[in-house]
C-alpha cells in the first residue's frame, strides 16, 4: 500500500513540475486609450467612496465633502488607468 501511494505521489509531483503556467499578454486591453468612464462618473464614484467612509479610519470627511478635481492617472506605458 505504501509503494502504491509513493508511486502516485511521484507521478503527481512529476506532472506538477512539468506543466509551466504563464500569463499571456493581452494587447487589446492596453491598446485603447479611451477611459472606461467619464470624469463625471469618476467624480461620482469618488464621492460614493467618501460618503461610505465618513467617520472611519480617522479621516476628516463630512457630509459637506465634495470632489474638487479629477486627475487622469497613467501606468508605466502611458496608458490611462
Amino acid at each position: 500500500m505504501k509503494k502504491l501511494t509513493s508511486i502516485i505521489l511521484v507521478i503527481v509531483l512529476a506532472f506538477s513540475f512539468v506543466v509551466p503556467a504563464s500569463a499571456a499578454s493581452s494587447e487589446t486591453e492596453t491598446s485603447s486609450s479611451a477611459p472606461y468612464f467619464s470624469e463625471a462618473e469618476a467624480a461620482d464614484i469618488a464621492l460614493l467612496f467618501v460618503l461610505n467612509n465618513i467617520g472611519k479610519g480617522g479621516n476628516n470627511w463630512s457630509n459637506d465633502t465634495v470632489v474638487d478635481e479629477v486627475y487622469v492617472l497613467y501606468d508605466f506605458d502611458d496608458n490611462m488607468t
